[in-house]
């Protein structure tokens, strides 16, 4: 067997490139934003794609459309987006070569797709740079193209992920179609949402249904006069209290969508696995995992005209993150044992036509190459939150106070000259990173 100069400068160059993680190479990026400097992180991303090679260019697409959108710039925010689409279905065609160089190298070598619940949230935030250019059609165009994201992902998968679908989304767009005036529609997706965070959420990530979801269940069920459906949910929340339609016909609603924190990264193991029971033979492989980085920030207060209500958690996105990478550990352990193996069975074979001190140098190289893919979209949130106000037409200066594990309040922010109309529903939007 021919070991070819081609393949030796191959993992050189690797090797060389040296092995941080993504999240070391865009640290400067992750600074800016843990300071809320976004015109700082615009203009990094702006002038420097050092961190993004060509591999990397959705990762890219990603950051730049979320410093857009929270900078609102949402058209521009949404042109990234699409990109950052348009380049994951350019990668569903796959490149042989490509995939042969991950079990020869490691998955680096690929271009990254982005994690399904990565590209879940491509469609989230078009759904709210909608929302905040008034554009409700084209919010729920994108709400709706979430579970139809997550069908797809799943077929590929002979196991099924936990994450199959998205509670907090059909919320979303239950507030979007009532928005719309459709309560029909907007019943069907509070329910959707419900046996969601019921059957999945409470289980796999220890979030149960919002109290408001609730309220709303009952509200629009006892509104379109279905009794059944109304009977079911009164016994299912029998101390619960709502407001009925007639009020929200009669005053406007305040909704604010919180994003908070900074969702975990990926960091690394490597292990060193015996093979046929012989001490001295050895393969290693690499396995990425995720690191948490808890907010500091817990809930939120919005205040408006002397009314106050508190927000809700109603996704995890760091519990989506790990969840969704342990139901892919049993994929990407296969991989990494095929690989480390099929280096194994080269290193022996160089041996064997070459001397020890080749294979010996073949293992340097292959250790050296073993890495796990800790790519992953550093700007995404720890975990969103609502809250919802109906408040009597008017214009208003809305206050949120920000609060941290104490109960005081460390962060206030106020929107000024908020305009509600009777039956509006208006969003409003605020990010903290820490």
């Amino acid at each position: 067997m021919k070991i070819s100069h081609l393949l030796l400068l191959s993992i050189f160059s690797f090797v060389f490139s040296g092995c941080a993680t993504h999240y070391q190479k865009t640290i400067a990026i992750q600074d800016t934003f843990l300071r809320g400097d976004l015109a700082q992180a615009d203009t990094l991303l702006t002038r420097s794609q050092a961190a993004y090679s060509d591999k990397d260019i959705l990762l890219y697409y990603l950051d730049r459309g979320m410093v857009s959108h929270l900078r609102g710039k949402y058209e521009e925010s949404n042109q990234f987006f699409e990109r950052a689409l348009e380049r994951i279905d350019e990668l569903y065609a796959k490149s042989i070569s490509r995939e042969a160089m991950t079990y020869m190298i490691n998955d680096l070598a690929h271009p990254y797709r982005g994690e399904d619940f990565e590209q879940v949230m491509i469609h989230y935030y078009m759904a709210l740079n909608y929302l905040m250019l008034n554009d409700l059609d084209g919010a729920l165009v994108e709400a709706r193209r979430v579970n139809l994201k997550l069908g797809e992902l799943n077929e590929k998968y002979e196991t099924k992920n936990r994450y199959k679908s998205d509670a907090f989304v059909l919320y979303l767009m239950g507030m979007i179609y009532e928005a719309e005036g459709d309560i029909n529609d907007a019943f069907i997706a509070y329910r959707n949402a419900y046996e969601t965070y019921q059957s999945d959420y409470q289980t796999f990530y220890a979030l149960p249904a919002p109290t408001q979801l609730k309220k709303d269940l009952l509200r629009t069920s006892k509104a379109l006069g279905f009794q059944t459906e109304y009977d079911t949910y009164a016994s299912a929340f029998p101390n619960l209290t709502y407001i009925p339609q007639e009020r929200y016909a009669e005053n406007g609603e305040i909704i604010l969508i919180w994003d908070n924190g900074m969702v975990p990264y990926k960091g690394q193991d490597v292990v060193n696995l015996r093979i046929e029971d012989k001490i001295d033979d050895q393969i290693t492989v690499a396995f990425p995992y995720y690191i948490k980085r808890p907010p500091r920030t817990q809930s939120a207060r919005l205040s408006v005209g002397g009314k106050s209500v508190y927000t809700e958690k109603v996704q995890d996105v760091a519990d989506i993150a790990v969840k969704n990478l342990e139901d892919r550990r049993l994929r990407i352990t296969t991989k990494a044992v095929t690989r480390a193996t099929l280096k194994y069975g080269i290193q022996k074979q160089i041996e064997k036509e070459y001397g020890e001190t080749a294979g010996c140098l073949f293992n340097i190289f292959s250790v050296a190459t073993e890495a796990a893919d800790t790519r992953s979209w550093l700007t995404l949130p720890d975990n969103i939150q609502v809250a919802r106000l109906l408040v009597p037409p008017g214009t208003y200066t809305v206050t949120l106070d920000i609060m941290g594990s104490s109960g005081f309040t460390i962060e206030q922010f106020q929107y000024t000259g908020v305009r509600v109309e009777a039956g509006q529903k208006r969003f409003l939007r605020y990010r903290t990173f820490r």
